[in-house]
């Protein structure tokens, strides 16, 4: 008997027990003829089965509901990592790593049985034999200094470089905010004869939308996206250069050493200078995820079970969310639509159970007569691997011999996030009472922001604990009509601590809008400083 059980069967049990005491003048010996003490122990044991499955069976209905309701609250994060293409002199040419590309990581040092993992890339990178020789500072301008290993000819194309000091997120994010504030950005290149003029450099931050995961609706959702970034944001921190397309033509040729030149309008702070390094610009690195796109093993329905298993055609890999569902037909592939969105006859559903599995049911009333081939494309992933992801790992191209390139991790891996929401009921229950209604009270929303558990064990924790008070007002807007702009109260944060507040109320306003149909702002008061961020998740204005 497990654990739920011997509770439902102790309750039962004293319930009977108490409805005897009190009838004890029928019989005062009840309590001791073994007979009938069998009898009421069965009677408990039955009650109590009965009332374990009601309960299994209520919430479950109430997890299939939320699962139907809120999919980008439940699928799980895959482990996430940089990788970094360490270039050597033996790199003679551009080496072009396009997205999607496979790249292995296998424990090292450990028991034979310990599983490695594939990874992707998620956008592309362009390794080039160039290297950062030494930055310069000054007041308002920083210039990275960067050498070709041999004299070069045409653009350098788009040059990304991620920010990161000694795996502190913090202080990285510090670094990047204020690299942000850039208002000029130029390029010039220097071969025998001389130095070239200062040309038009185009720059962009962070990664673009397309480079987060695949075409899905769920992972596409803004929320979704907004638990990815809390996971690992270290993935954000990225700035891309590149030539402006008008100014291509003052490249000179045979080019072999280039600067580009970063100035403010207003003079950095002092604790920014003692932070930069030339350490901290890191060249061709790319994010990598553990998931990929796959069909899974066709699954026959023929009426005889209410439910098929999910199965990967590897068998290291687990079920991650299904992106698609389609019947074999003479005429190809026929789309069939989930249970929410077309009831009846030739629909489906999916559930997730157990430990990263899944399965499907099918409305086929005649497959018993006619059964029916179905294909699943599917995103997997390998959860088993995050228990290895602090050891030491050896990471390798899949398939794939990169001359002149070493490959490593900037920092450990991270492990996938699994949601925790399915272990709490009552966190269920108010999702779906919640989910009835299109406007929230202030207190309703503050209080699920600070339920749902996507800030555990990130950098954001203890930020998202000092929220206090939130209050939504509306007022009128040219362009939609009225916009509700979001007013909250939260304690005072140390300087560190406040830049990472700042890049997780910009996320807040983009989720915000991109939730509803009214566009958002937020106004957030931390002590007698006020921060206004507007629509397009931009720092408006900071009042001191």
């Amino acid at each position: 008997m497990d654990d739920d059980s011997k509770k439902f069967f102790d309750q039962e049990l004293g319930a009977l027990k108490k409805f005897l005491n009190q009838h004890r003048k029928v019989d005062v010996n009840i309590l001791q003829d073994p007979d009938a003490k069998r009898i009421i122990e069965a009677m408990a044991f039955f009650n109590a089965r009965i009332m374990q499955a009601s309960s299994e069976n209520i919430m479950n209905t109430q997890l299939r509901l939320a699962l139907q309701m809120f999919p980008f609250l439940f699928i799980p994060i895959p482990a996430m990592g940089i990788l970094r293409c360490k270039t050597t002199l033996n790199l003679r040419d551009s080496i072009l790593l396009s997205k999607g590309s496979e790249v292995l990581a296998t424990p090292l040092f450990t028991r034979k049985s310990a599983p490695g993992a594939t990874f992707y890339t998620v956008m592309d990178l362009k390794i080039q034999p160039i290297s950062l020789k030494s930055i310069s500072k000054a007041p308002q301008e920083l210039q990275l200094h960067f050498a070709a290993f041999y004299p070069r000819n045409g653009n350098i194309g788009k040059l990304s470089i991620c920010i990161q000091k000694f795996d502190d997120y913090a202080n990285s994010l510090y670094i990047f905010q204020h690299l942000k504030k850039a208002i000029s950005v130029e390029i010039r290149f220097r071969n025998e004869q001389g130095l070239s003029e200062w040309l038009v450099c185009d720059v962009s931050y962070g990664l673009s939308q397309e480079t987060h995961h695949l075409m899905d609706s769920d992972l596409n959702h803004p929320v979704y996206q907004m638990r990815s970034f809390l996971h690992y944001p270290e993935i954000e921190l990225y700035i891309h250069f590149e030539v402006n397309a008008n100014s291509e033509e003052g490249i000179p040729r045979n080019w072999q050493y280039f600067d580009i030149k970063m100035e403010f309008e207003e003079p950095l702070p002092e604790n920014f200078h003692e932070h930069v390094s030339d350490e901290i610009f890191q060249l061709f690195t790319v994010p990598i995820a553990n998931l990929k796109k796959d069909t899974a093993k066709t699954i026959v329905c023929d009426g005889t079970k209410n439910y098929y298993p999910i199965r990967s055609i590897d068998s290291t890999y687990s079920i991650h969310s299904v992106l698609g569902v389609y019947e074999v037909t003479s005429d190809g592939l026929e789309v069939l639509r989930p249970a929410f969105i077309r009831s009846g006859i030739n629909s489906y559903e999916v559930e997730y159970f157990g430990q990263f599995k899944g399965q499907i049911s099918f409305n086929m009333p005649d497959s018993i007569a006619h059964p029916r081939q179905i294909v699943v494309e599917a995103l997997w992933f390998q959860p088993e691997f995050s228990e290895n992801v602090q050891q030491r790992l050896k990471i390798e191209m899949h398939n794939k011999k990169l001359e002149g390139v070493t490959c490593e991790l900037i920092d450990t891996i991270h492990p996938h996030y699994d949601s925790s929401i399915v272990e709490d009921y009552d966190l269920l229950l108010q999702l779906l009472f919640l989910g009835k209604n299109r406007y929230l009270k202030p207190s309703q929303q503050l209080s699920l922001i600070k339920s749902l558990k996507i800030f555990k064990n990130s950098h954001f924790e203890k930020i998202v604990e000092a929220f206090e008070k939130l209050d939504i007002t509306t007022c009128p807007d040219a362009l939609h009509g009225r916009k509700r702009i979001y007013h909250l109260q939260i304690k005072k944060l140390e300087e560190k601590e406040q830049i990472i507040l700042e890049i997780f109320l910009q996320r807040l306003v983009l989720v915000l809008n991109d939730s509803t149909n009214e566009p958002a702002e937020l106004r957030a008061q931390l002590g007698s400083s006020i921060l206004y961020i507007d629509q397009r998740g931009i720092i408006a204005n900071y009042e001191q």
